[in-house]
């Protein structure tokens, strides 16, 4: 993820136009896995994948014009300003990066003469691990069948015990 962040960070002190030393922190982790199944339960190539990755940055300036830069970080969100196409221009030229969509979790705020505070935690549930629900799924079908052979023998036994009990009676 650090050759990641250090892309993004590229990306952001480009399309931002802000020096490098601006951008305190970049951290970037992963949203969804994008290996999903396709037909007969073979994983889709991986050249085929596309992730989607959650992205926290933290910038910090000595400028007076605070407002002016959070107003270029709103438009990054925004496709077709110059701050978005110079972002995913970037990524796509320098990096071979292709970005499908930008969408703002929370919108910029700026902090004059104190630290910005820590991000707010997540209120979302994080997305289910694909990998835990096949577990369910095997453990069930075991289940299942053991339960369609328990039922099967308990039957045929029933049946041979009433067969057992009729040669019996009869001599």
């Amino acid at each position: 993820m650090s050759d990641l962040s250090a892309m993004l960070k590229d990306a952001l002190v480009t399309a931002l136009q802000v020096p490098i030393a601006a951008v305190l922190r970049v951290l970037v982790s992963l949203s969804d896995s994008g290996r999903r199944l396709i037909g007969d339960g073979l994983l889709a190539p991986r050249r085929l994948v596309t992730e989607t990755y959650a992205v926290t940055y933290e910038l910090g300036t000595t400028t007076a014009d605070a407002a002016e830069l959070a107003q270029r970080v709103t438009n990054l969100a925004s496709g077709g300003t110059l701050q978005n196409t110079l972002f995913t221009s970037t990524l796509k030229n320098k990096h071979n990066v292709v970005i499908q969509q930008i969408s703002v979790s929370i919108a910029p705020r700026v902090f004059v003469a104190a630290p910005a505070p820590s991000p707010a935690t997540m209120t979302t549930a994080p997305p289910k691990e694909e990998g835990a629900d096949i577990g369910v799924v095997v453990g069930s079908v075991i289940g299942v069948l053991a339960g369609a052979v328990s039922v099967c023998f308990c039957l045929y036994a029933a049946k041979h015990v009433r067969w057992l009990l009729k040669m019996h009676n009869e001599s």
